[in-house]
């Protein structure tokens, strides 16, 4: 859909790409990680966990196991530019 302008049309998403000044336009698509649509469900969709300790950065060495899950989501963008180029950009976050 990033990629076939029709495709992303006819997904409803017309007008979405963002203008950004001098002829250069982005299209973001971010898609949740699931093999099924409705609400987040771990046995369906790539998760990873949360860390358990909630402060300061001496959570960065010493994550620990056990904290909620949280969904993965990909973030892809095209950038087009005025002379017909194009930058790809990908992802993932887990929010």
């Amino acid at each position: 859909m990033l990629v076939d302008d029709t495709a992303f049309a006819a997904a409803g998403m017309n007008g979405a790409d963002l203008n950004v000044g001098d002829g250069v336009v982005a299209r973001v698509v971010i898609d949740r990680q699931c093999v099924a649509p409705g609400a987040f469900d771990a046995a369906r969709c790539l998760a990873m966990p949360s860390p358990s300790d909630q402060g300061g950065s001496a959570q960065l060495a010493t994550k620990k196991p056990g904290g909620d899950l949280r969904p993965v989501y990909r973030i892809s963008v095209r950038v087009s530019g005025p002379r017909g180029t194009q930058t790809f950009l990908q992802t993932t976050v887990a929010l």
